[in-house]
């Protein structure tokens, strides 16, 4: 669905029942919102379509002291959530997974109070990976942040038409409009409209739940708490 189309609609929704109608620049700003909002509650899974992958990275020397380390701000898109943004990273050209410990793990490694990883490891600091034993070449996956929503004269980082799959966009048109609720302080339209949304990533979460979990509609987020033994895939 086109942005323009999206708002429209939203304007239909909000504007033809208020004595405060809102401007489409309002309501473009909510449908950004809320498309971010939308990422934070579906399912990582169901969000191929913002899979990005950057190969043949290379590292940066550190000296013999520090490990060499990797910016992810350098990478050809924004993360989205940063280093939460990762789903794993690997020795270049197929290589094996390089595994995440945490900086303590590290620390316990280098003053003798644990034994060293099986593999390569990294541990993150700020926006710096730093891979202990290993300097060669490495390849990133991760989820992209979403291009923001414009309705005309889209330049890069920027779309004119929503990317998520299609049947998701009604979700996020419905978390906008319960933004538009919230600040004309319509406060039963604005649980409406949130109601409608969240009803709807609840049942497409579900269908990454066990068989039996499934009817009750409740998402619970992975784990993403790592180990030195673990590949980090959140």
């Amino acid at each position: 669905m086109t942005v323009t189309s999206m708002v429209d609609t939203l304007i239909i929704r909000l504007g033809s029942v208020s004595e405060k109608p809102l401007s489409r620049a309002n309501i473009l700003s909510y449908l950004n919102t809320a498309q971010l909002m939308f990422l934070t509650l579906i399912n990582r899974n169901l969000l191929g379509v913002l899979d990005q992958t950057d190969s043949a990275l290379s590292l940066t020397d550190n000296g013999s002291i520090i490990p060499s380390s990797y910016d992810i701000t350098a990478l050809t898109k924004t993360p989205y959530g940063g280093p939460g943004g990762i789903d794993s990273v690997r020795i270049n050209n197929g290589g094996n997974y390089i595994y995440r410990i945490s900086f303590d793990e590290y620390q316990d490694h280098i003053n003798g109070r644990a034994t060293s990883a099986t593999g390569y490891v990294y541990y993150v600091k700020g926006n710096k990976f730093y891979f202990v034993g290993y300097d060669g070449k490495i390849d990133i996956d991760y989820m992209r942040k979403p291009d923001t929503l414009v309705e005309s004269g889209a330049s890069s980082g920027e779309t004119e038409t929503c990317e998520m799959n299609e049947v998701y966009h009604e979700i996020i048109m419905d978390m906008a409009e319960a933004e538009g609720w919230r600040t004309l302080w319509e406060n039963t339209k604005e649980q409406e409209a949130s109601t409608r949304a969240t009803s709807w990533i609840a049942h497409y979460n579900a269908q990454f739940l066990p068989t039996e979990s499934r009817n009750s509609y409740q998402y619970n987020a992975p784990d993403i708490g790592f180990t030195s033994n673990t590949a980090f895939k959140p």
